[in-house]
């Protein structure tokens, strides 16, 4: 997520759905992306904008950190939307 949020201050939906879904490691499950993204905002590590529906970073010094620490390009495996 840290990487989706690098280029971006706001995801759209489908945007989430797609950093989410790119890393999955059981894409079998369908309902893994609905999950993985409730558990992201349960946890407060995304938030939901209104009035437009999108998603920023929850806590932003979690990515700035997560993204330091990743090896080179990795990110932990987290997609970067162009």
């Amino acid at each position: 997520m840290a990487n989706a949020f690098r280029r971006r201050s706001v995801l759209t939906i489908g945007e989430l759905e797609s950093a989410i879904g790119a890393n999955l490691k059981d894409r079998a499950d369908e309902d893994a992306p609905a999950r993985t993204e409730r558990a992201l905002s349960d946890l407060g590590f995304i938030w939901g904008t209104s009035p437009d529906p999108g998603w920023e970073p929850g806590i932003p010094s979690l990515m700035e950190y997560v993204l330091e620490l990743a090896p080179d390009g990795c990110a932990g495996g987290a997609a970067v939307l162009p």
